[in-house]
C-alpha cells in the first residue's frame, strides 16, 4: 500500500465539526496532484460539492457568483455552461430505468457510477463505502419524502444498484425527522455523515482513504461556511 506522509502531514488538521475549514478545496486539489497523490480520488469528491452548488444555483438557493468550484469550471458551476459529458451522457441502462421526475437525477446518477468506477480504479475501500453510504442515505430521504406526499418512490431513487443494503438508516432517518427546522434536519445529515468518516481517520495509516476521508471531511466545512458564513448553501 502506497503511503503519503508528506501530504497528510502538510495539511492542517481538521478539528470538529462546523469549523472554520482550514484550507482551500483547490489548495487541497493542488497539493495532492503536484505531491503525487490519488488525485483522481480527490477530484471525484470534490466533484460532489461543485454539482451542490450548481445545483443550488438553479434552484435559486445562491447567486452564481458565490459558487467556489473545485473540479468544475466557472461557468459549470453557474450553469452556464455544460458540464463534462460523463456526466450527462446517458448510461446503457437508461432504457431499463423510470422516467426521471426531477431534472438533476440522470446526472447524480452518473456521478455516482462514476465515483464508483474511480473507486474500483485505485482499489479504494473508502471511496466506494463514500459512494454507497450517499446513495443510500439521498434514497432513503427520497423515500420518505415520495411517502408523505403519497407517492410511488420508485422515480426518485437514483442509482439505487449502488446501494448497500447492509448499512442502516434508521437512526439518522429519526432525527432528522424529527429536527425543528430545515437547518437543523441538515446538520443530523451532515453530522452523520462527519462521524462516519472518522473511522477511516483513525487508522493513521497514510493511505489514500485517509486522503480521501479528510477530502469528504473538508467539504463538509466549507458547506457549513457557506451556510452559516454567508447565510446560503
Amino acid at each position: 500500500m502506497k503511503r503519503y506522509f508528506y501530504i497528510l502531514c502538510a495539511l492542517p488538521g481538521l478539528k470538529t465539526f462546523r469549523d472554520p475549514p482550514p484550507v482551500g478545496k483547490q489548495k487541497l486539489l493542488s497539493l495532492v496532484t503536484e505531491s503525487g497523490g490519488p488525485s483522481d480520488i480527490v477530484r471525484a469528491l470534490l466533484l460532489y460539492d461543485d454539482l451542490i452548488q450548481r445545483e443550488a444555483v438553479l434552484a435559486g438557493e445562491i447567486e452564481p457568483f458565490h459558487t467556489d468550484p473545485a473540479v468544475l469550471t466557472s461557468r459549470q458551476a453557474k450553469a452556464d455552461k455544460p458540464l463534462p459529458e460523463f456526466l450527462i451522457s446517458e448510461y446503457e441502462f437508461e432504457s431499463e430505468t423510470p422516467a426521471k421526475l426531477i431534472a438533476t437525477d440522470p446526472i447524480w446518477r452518473n456521478y455516482f457510477h462514476h465515483v464508483s468506477e474511480i473507486a474500483k480504479i485505485n482499489h479504494s475501500d473508502f471511496l466506494q463505502d463514500w459512494v454507497e453510504f450517499e446513495v443510500g442515505l439521498r434514497n432513503a430521504l427520497a423515500k420518505i419524502r415520495a411517502v408523505a406526499l403519497k407517492l410511488d418512490p420508485k422515480p426518485y431513487m437514483v442509482a439505487p444498484e449502488l446501494e448497500n443494503p447492509g448499512i442502516s438508516f434508521e437512526n439518522i432517518l429519526a432525527d432528522w425527522t424529527g429536527a425543528s427546522n430545515p437547518l437543523k434536519a441538515t446538520e443530523v445529515l451532515d453530522r452523520a455523515r462527519w462521524n462516519r468518516l472518522t473511522q477511516y481517520e483513525q487508522w493513521y495509516s497514510f493511505s489514500s482513504d485517509e486522503i480521501g476521508a479528510y477530502t469528504a471531511k473538508l467539504m463538509i466545512l466549507h458547506r457549513w461556511q457557506r451556510i452559516i458564513g454567508k447565510g446560503h448553501i
